[in-house]
């Protein structure tokens, strides 16, 4: 099993945001640009998107280190 982990490629947050929504929207867009994403948010998988989790770090977009200055540019370009 650690054989398959240490072929994973290590994951960096990219962003953070307030909510699962917007979390899932900023990986929509990168997937649009073909940039690998997924979002950790501590919100009960979605159940309870009332819960603020900003305080736990927010919903968190997470791209591969190799990834993260072409995502960095394209969730800056959208933020425009």
């Amino acid at each position: 099993m650690s054989g398959e982990q240490s072929s994973m490629p290590p994951l960096v947050c990219v962003r953070s945001f307030l909510t699962r929504f917007e979390a899932e929207y900023a990986k929509s867009l990168l997937e649009a640009h073909e940039i690998p994403a997924i979002v950790m948010a501590d919100d009960g998988g979605g159940l309870a998107p009332a819960m603020p989790i900003l305080a736990r770090g927010g919903a968190r977009v997470l791209v591969r280190q190799q990834d993260v200055d072409r995502a960095d540019k394209i969730l800056r370009h959208g933020d425009d």
